[in-house]
C-alpha cells in the first residue's frame, strides 16, 4: 500500500494542493490514497517522491521506515561536518523532519504496545486473586489512577471520583 496519504498529511497538504501540483482531479489523489493496487502513472509517482522528498520506493510502501531512515542518515554523512543546519537543502531538511516525525510516531507505538502489554498482564494477574486481594489491589490502583491529586487534596480528587461516578451510572 502506498504511503501517499501519510506524507500528504505528515506535511500537511491538502488532496487540492496535491491534484493541482499533479493536474489531477481531488477524487483521483483521493483514489489513489484508498486502493492497495498500484494505479499511480509513473510520471506521478516520480513528482509525489521529488514533492515529497522520499524514494519512489518509500512512497509505494517498498521501504520501510527504517531503510528510509538509514538513507536520510547516510545522506547526513555525506556532509562536511562543519557545516550547520541552516546551510541544508530544503530537500534534506524536509526529509530530516519526516524522520523526526517516523521517530516520534515509533515511540509513541511503542509507548502504547507497552502500555497494552502491561495491561493484559495485570488483568491476568488479577483473575487469580480472591475478593479481599481485588479488594486491596483496587485500592491501590485507586491512588495510583488518581495520583494526579496529593493526599492533601483530598477534596479534589473526591469531587473528581463524583464526576467520573455520575458519568458511569448513565
Amino acid at each position: 500500500m502506498n504511503r501517499l496519504k501519510e506524507l500528504r498529511k505528515k506535511s500537511k497538504t491538502t488532496q487540492k494542493e496535491i491534484a493541482n501540483l499533479l493536474g489531477v482531479s481531488e477524487m483521483t489523489i483521493s483514489r489513489w490514497e484508498k486502493e492497495t493496487e498500484l494505479s499511480i502513472k509513473h510520471e506521478y509517482i516520480n513528482k509525489l517522491s521529488d514533492y515529497f522528498n522520499v524514494s519512489v520506493g518509500y512512497l509505494l510502501g517498498y521501504e520501510d521506515n527504517n531503510s528510509f531512515v538509514s538513507s536520510v542518515v547516510n545522506e547526513l554523512d555525506l556532509l562536511d561536518p562543519d557545516d550547520n543546519t541552516s546551510n541544508l537543502n530544503s530537500d534534506l531538511k524536509n526529509k530530516i523532519n519526516l524522520v523526526k516525525n517516523l521517530i516520534t510516531e515509533e515511540q509513541s507505538d511503542r509507548v502504547e504496545d507497552y502500555r497494552k502489554t502491561i495491561i493484559k498482564d495485570s488483568y491476568n494477574l488479577l483473575k487469580g486473586l480472591d475478593l479481599d486481594d481485588v479488594l486491596t489491589v483496587a485500592g491501590i490502583i485507586e491512588r495510583l489512577y488518581f495520583s494526579q491529586y496529593s493526599i492533601e487534596e483530598n477534596k479534589k480528587l473526591e469531587e473528581y471520583r463524583d464526576t467520573l461516578s455520575k458519568r458511569f451510572k448513565k
